[in-house]
């Protein structure tokens, strides 16, 4: 997959140890952190090292708007029924700047990712979980064509949650 990719109003980039200070300005706004699980984080320290090593993993793309890093997406490879990671079948995450929801901006990156990955034509499926309280990630999940599959408990938070399902298949 070729980056940067270009949406009507973002770039999908590569980050970087570059982009540190601004990731962790991101997942440290309560809102972002409590939809994105970085509250369950219990200090500074632990928090920084989390973004370190999502900063080095090849599947964390960042979000820019005029340059500015506004939200980031996240691809890991499921684990495959044998505990493996299967890198054919990916889990995504996203996060978003509260100052840039309800503006179709993440709808526009994840449609213009999932795109590129399916003509790149190496991954076969993306997976999603969103707790059931939120209906702007769960709106756009189904806006970007994934399909709700199942409904579990988060066994970390005791809160339930849905998954969701898009094959390229």
């Amino acid at each position: 997959m070729q980056l940067p990719i270009a949406t009507e109003r973002t770039m999908i980039t590569t980050v970087s140890p570059a982009d540190l200070a601004a990731y962790e300005a991101l997942i440290t706004i309560p809102e972002v952190a409590d939809g994105a699980g970085f509250n369950l984080l219990s200090n500074q320290a632990m928090l920084s090292e989390v973004a370190k090593g999502q900063l080095k993993h090849p599947g964390t793309f960042g979000v820019r708007m005029d340059g500015r890093l506004i939200g980031s997406i996240l691809l890991f490879d499921k684990v495959s029924r044998s505990g493996l990671p299967d890198s054919k079948n990916l889990e995504v995450s996203y996060f978003l700047h509260p100052d840039f929801w309800r503006k179709g901006i993440m709808t526009e990156a994840l449609t213009q990712l999932m795109t590129a990955l399916q003509a790149d034509g190496k991954i076969r499926s993306i997976s999603a979980e969103v707790f059931v309280d939120n209906v702007g990630s769960i709106a756009l999940l189904e806006r970007v064509g994934f399909s709700r599959v199942a409904k579990i408990v988060d066994p970390i938070v005791g809160k339930p949650k849905l998954i969701y399902h898009l094959s390229f298949d």
